[in-house]
């Protein structure tokens, strides 16, 4: 499974997740109530998801995952 599968299934289990692609067909990206929560895309073969989080949340995160890495990277 790649990184994008495994984060579609879990987004798809989420209530109210809808899937779309209004930002063409590069981009995979899940909404709920027309928000956008988890775009996904491939930047040069390199599967990338971005995730909306709260900051502390985030910052423990990258603290222990060193694949996670704040969008400004």
């Amino acid at each position: 499974m790649t990184p994008h599968t495994i984060a579609a299934d879990c987004a798809q289990e989420l209530p109210g997740a809808r899937p779309g692609r209004p930002f063409g067909d590069d981009w995979d990206v899940f909404t709920v109530r027309g928000k956008v929560f988890m775009p996904m895309t491939e930047v040069p073969g390199r599967p990338v998801v971005i995730l909306k989080a709260d900051p502390a949340g985030a910052l423990a995160l990258r603290e222990h995952n060193s694949h996670i890495t704040p969008a400004t990277t």
